[in-house]
């Protein structure tokens, strides 16, 4: 928390500073999420759902805020309402047997358990830009990325589907992750751009307060729209 401050502070000490010009952005996120799951005990006696679990689609909202601080180089800082997770692996279960008319039948059904797990995260960072006044340009993105847990939703296929919401208590509350992007730009007039950036993201604290070592990750594009005020 204590280097969090040291950012925090020297952000709001270089937004004082630098070009009275500032930017605003709106996008939707398009990341296929997983988790990087490791040290976690091999099951010797079956396919553990855990130790074969599948990358999945989560979207999310972008909202930031640029602030010129020199002809190339912006500060960035924002929000975004985003939904991480992944899918577990299909796997047989098997449930007993059971005798009908004499006969021996196994009771099993695939099952299959998808997570939603939804975050606030606030964006901290740098745009460098090299020719931010060209009708196409390039730029690079680096922010920290502190992130407040907010719930998770839960699928479960197991014959029938069913649904729920909770929060999960063996979660951080906060997360700390790093989001990088190379992006293009397309500029409409003086004030309107439209941009799409290829992203990825690793939260590099751990996602619960257990003995797992699990951290958030993932990798999609960032499509949305800028305004210059």
């Amino acid at each position: 928390m204590r280097a969090l401050s040291i950012v925090a502070f020297l952000f709001i000490l270089i937004t004082l500073n630098g070009q009275n010009t500032w930017s605003v952005e709106v996008s939707s996120l398009h990341y296929i999420s997983y988790r990087d799951l490791h040290n976690v005990p091999k099951m010797p006696w079956a396919v553990f759902p855990r130790q074969k679990e599948i990358a999945a689609y989560r979207p999310g909202l972008g909202f930031s805020l640029l602030k010129q601080v020199s002809p190339k180089l912006q500060l960035k800082f924002g929000a975004r309402f985003a939904d991480k997770g992944y899918n577990t692996h299909q796997w047989d279960a098997f449930w007993g047997i059971e005798i009908i008319d004499g006969k021996i039948y196994e009771r099993r059904s695939k099952v299959q358990e998808i997570y939603h797990f939804s975050y606030l995260d606030i964006p901290i960072g740098l745009r460098y830009q090299p020719a931010p006044d060209r009708k196409w340009s390039w730029y690079m993105d680096l922010s920290l990325m502190p992130g407040y847990y907010l719930g998770t939703h839960k699928i479960k296929h197991l014959d029938v589907e069913t649904k729920s919401r909770f929060r999960d208590e063996s979660f951080r509350p906060f997360q700390l992750g790093l989001n990088a992007g190379v992006g293009i730009s397309f500029r409409l007039n003086d004030h309107l751009s439209l941009f799409a950036q290829p992203s990825i993201y690793y939260n590099i604290t751990r996602l619960r307060n257990t003995g797992d070592k699990e951290n958030l990750m993932g990798a999609g594009i960032e499509i949305g729209c800028r305004y210059r005020f």
